[in-house]
């Protein structure tokens, strides 16, 4: 039997073994269904099984869904403080009869972070480390990409692309991790993102709960759709395996 005192002192050292920037506690409200981060004028739609989705489960929001996500993690753990974890998800994003192929990955390698750099440029805080990737495989309008890293911060910055391989069409993705010191204990990621178009904003995701996400329904459905795969991959940073 583990006693009191040394429940205590594994405790004390995983808070230690934080990032400082993770044990800074934040407030975070949601009224009538909206994003605190986002335009007023914007409802977000509930998502359904992102939330310590396990394997193969099935992400839906508003009339967007995923087929059934093939999960994968690479974990090192010490002393129940998550020090380097690795996911690797796979899954069809699907509207109505269109669907495209998703890869997504945590912790990228330095091949990855020079291949984001050469096509985007070094700048909008790539500096800060991108650790999050997807790649949307359009049959129509062919391959986009997601970079994007997902560090703490008190304040909202420009923290990604999604964009598209062989044309200049580019989204911004700006938001942050609100996560405390508890919620990394846990490994819980609480997060909200907004994307843009320019200065329109087109897409929002806030992982409050079991989740939110919104998308522009007056863009094209090709468009939505690849969206939809960017908002999706986000969501499965909930995914624990349990």
């Amino acid at each position: 039997m583990i006693n009191k005192k040394c429940i205590i002192a594994i405790l004390l050292t995983a808070v230690l073994l934080m990032p400082a920037s993770a044990q800074i506690s934040r407030t975070y409200s949601r009224s009538a269904n909206v994003a605190e981060a986002t335009d007023s004028s914007i409802s977000l739609w509930p998502a359904t099984g992102a939330a310590y989705m396990g394997l193969r489960h099935v992400i839906s929001f508003g009339n967007f869904k995923t087929s059934r996500v093939h999960a994968s993690t690479n974990e090192t753990v010490v002393m129940s403080v998550s020090l380097n974890r690795g996911a690797k998800f796979r899954f069809k994003q699907l509207l109505g009869d269109m669907a495209i192929k998703v890869k997504a990955r945590q912790d990228l390698n330095i091949d990855d972070i020079a291949k984001f750099v050469k096509v985007i440029g070094n700048h909008n805080n790539l500096d800060k480390g991108l650790d999050y990737t997807a790649t949307i495989d359009d049959p129509v309008e062919g391959v986009w990409t997601m970079a994007m890293n997902t560090s703490f911060s008190d304040e909202d910055f420009d923290c990604g692309f999604i964009y598209h391989e062989n044309t200049d069409m580019q989204y911004l993705i700006r938001g942050r991790n609100y996560s405390n010191s508890l919620d990394v204990m846990l490994m819980r990621a609480n997060f909200y993102y907004n994307i843009y178009d320019g200065d329109t904003l087109v897409a929002s995701v806030n992982s409050d709960g079991k989740g939110w996400a919104w998308i522009d329904t007056t863009l094209a459905p090709e468009r939505q759709i690849v969206l939809a795969a960017a908002i999706s991959s986000m969501l499965m940073l909930k995914w624990n395996v349990n």
